[in-house]
C-alpha cells in the first residue's frame, strides 16, 4: 500500500517547477471524523495484515463519544461519515492563470487515474508571497504574444501576435484586444470578453515564453 509520503512525493514530482504539495487531508467531516475502537484494530489484524484500510473500518461502527452523561458512542457506520479530500500546494514561484491551469491539469489526470478521490486542491499562502499573476502582466509594446482559439485543444496550432499598445487593463495587438488579467480576447460586437463582464469569449492571449525568457536576460 502507497504510504501518505510516498502519495504525496508522486504528485510533488509532477508540479516540481509550479508548487510545494505540502499535505494530501481530510476537512469538512461530517458529523465529524471517524474514530476507530479496539474490534477496528483487532479486524485489522486478523483479515488486513494490520492495515486499518477501509474495508476494515467498515466492519464497525464509529466509537466517537457524543455524550458524557450519559456516555454515549456515535454508532453510526463509516460510510456515514463523510469529508472532502483536498490537496494543499504552495507556490513555488509567481504564476501566470494558464501555467497554474496546465499544472492543475495534471494534477487531476494523476488524480482519476490512480483513484485517489481527491476533491480539489487549494493554494496556502507562502513566505516569499508568490501570487498568480495576471495573465499579461509585464507585456510591452514590441513583445510577442500566443493567441490561442478556445475551441482547440492543446496540440492545435498557435497564432503569435505583436503586442502594439498596452493599457491599463487591455493589450492591443493590432486589430485584436486581450483582457490584461485573463488573457481573454475582448471584442464588443461579438460580445466577448472576460468573465463576469461577459459569458464568454473566442481566444486568449497567453505569455510568450520566448519573451518572457528574453526579458529575464536583460
Amino acid at each position: 500500500m502507497t504510504t501518505a509520503d510516498e502519495k504525496i512525493a508522486a504528485y510533488q514530482a509532477l508540479v516540481e517547477d509550479e508548487f510545494t504539495v505540502l499535505r494530501i487531508t481530510t476537512v469538512n467531516h461530517k458529523p465529524h471524523p471517524f474514530m476507530i475502537g479496539p474490534r477496528h484494530v483487532v479486524y485489522a489484524s486478523k483479515h488486513c495484515g494490520g492495515m486499518l484500510d477501509e474495508h476494515a473500518l467498515r466492519q464497525h461502527p464509529c466509537v466517537m463519544p457524543v455524550s458524557q452523561r450519559p456516555r454515549r458512542l456515535c454508532g453510526l457506520p463509516y460510510d456515514e461519515h463523510h469529508y472532502d479530500k483536498v490537496g494543499f500546494l504552495k507556490l513555488r514561484q509567481d504564476l501566470r492563470p494558464s501555467q497554474v491551469r496546465r499544472a492543475l491539469l495534471r494534477l487531476a489526470e494523476k488524480n482519476i487515474a490512480c483513484g485517489d478521490r481527491i476533491d480539489g486542491f487549494t493554494f496556502v499562502e507562502t513566505e516569499d508571497k508568490f501570487r498568480i499573476i495576471a495573465e499579461l502582466e509585464g507585456v510591452e509594446v514590441g513583445d510577442t504574444i500566443i493567441r490561442r482559439f478556445i475551441d482547440d485543444d492543446k496540440d492545435s496550432p498557435t497564432v503569435s501576435l505583436a503586442v502594439t499598445a498596452v493599457e491599463d487593463d487591455r493589450v492591443v495587438c493590432g486589430s485584436w484586444t486581450f483582457d490584461m488579467k485573463t488573457g481573454a480576447e475582448i471584442d464588443e460586437q461579438l460580445g466577448w470578453g472576460p468573465h463576469p463582464q461577459y459569458t464568454h469569449t473566442g481566444s486568449v492571449a497567453q505569455w510568450d515564453t520566448q519573451t518572457a525568457d528574453r526579458n529575464a536576460l536583460q
